[in-house]
């Protein structure tokens, strides 16, 4: 009797698992952090270990020469199951951009949104908390910021009424958005109400001190702005939204070499912050932890590599 359990125990696992590998895409360890990268040479999007081994292809693309193909930002929901990115593609003068979302391991691909418009350009995509995708696009022609949401499964597409210059993030419920600029062209960090109009005098808080900004996001728990800036090198400021006042953070005591290219992202903990520094013959990410105060450096697979995530 015993043996008989045995076998049939046997099989059963052996038969859940082959159906599990039929139906069910890959997905990281549930709590488990990764970082994202974004290779712009190859067009693929990889995913490693927080120390930056055991990198794997989630989405990769042919780039063709004198097309320029490119992934223009990407995002994930928590716990990862899906990842979200911008794309564009097609030959000078002829140029598309699609919105996608993919499983985690990047199968079940699908175009949720795509524009035929050469003077698109993508910028940012954020998966909400809501079942929403938020994604925004420069067009060149009116040099205006287009800022859209769109249920995940391709419907609802819907403007958000504010109009605003240098989108760089929204929060995960859809309600707030910082900017890099204002509709007085001036650069400054900017955090408003989607609703509000891009004007300064609207901002719920506004900063024009940060020389050498480059990026600002919203922490996942919408408590603080954090601000990739230069000062002799990659430096942050992290902004208490409740108190207004904030902290400065080195990052690195000189600019990564021939580094021309810089970007920041924002872990789901509230507490890890990936930076990314490009150059023409390498390209290297540093994670700051906010509570321990730890760097954590390594340098990439390649020198195309250009944006960092972590989910």
């Amino acid at each position: 009797m015993k043996r008989i359990l045995a076998f049939a125990l046997i099989v059963t696992s052996l038969l859940s698992c082959k159906k599990g590998e039929n139906t069910a895409p890959e997905t990281p360890s549930s709590g488990t952090l990764n970082v994202y990268t974004v290779d712009n040479d190859n067009v693929s999007i990889l995913r490693q270990n927080l120390d930056g081994t055991a990198p794997k292809s989630l989405v990769a693309y042919q780039q063709d020469a004198g097309k320029n193909i490119f992934i223009g930002d990407v995002s994930a929901n928590t716990p990862v199951t899906k990842i979200a990115y911008l794309l564009r593609k097609g030959e000078p003068g002829a140029y598309l951009t699609e919105l996608h979302l993919a499983a985690a391991d990047g199968s079940n691909d699908r175009v949720l949104k795509s524009y035929k418009q050469n003077n698109v350009y993508p910028l940012m995509v954020k998966i909400g908390n809501n079942g929403i995708i938020y994604y925004t696009y420069r067009d060149f022609n009116d040099d205006s910021y287009q800022l859209y949401s769109i249920n995940e499964n391709g419907t609802g597409e819907t403007k958000i009424s504010g109009v605003f210059r240098g989108i760089s993030d929204i929060t995960a419920d859809g309600k707030y958005v910082v900017a890099l600029s204002d509709l007085s062209n001036l650069l400054r960090l900017n955090y408003f109400d989607v609703t509000a109009n891009g004007d300064v005098r609207n901002a719920l808080y506004t900063d024009l001190s940060i020389s050498g900004l480059r990026q600002a996001r919203i922490s996942p728990d919408g408590k603080k702005l954090i601000a990739l800036y230069l000062s002799y090198g990659i430096k942050c400021r992290i902004i208490d939204l409740a108190t207004k006042k904030y902290t400065d953070v080195s990052i690195t005591t000189g600019l990564a070499g021939d580094a021309y290219h810089y970007y920041m992202s924002l872990a789901p903990d509230n507490d890890k912050i990936i930076f990314m520094a490009q150059g023409s013959s390498s390209s290297t990410s540093y994670i700051y932890s906010q509570t321990s105060g730890q760097i954590t450096q390594f340098n990439n697979v390649t020198n195309g590599v250009a944006q960092g995530y972590i989910f």
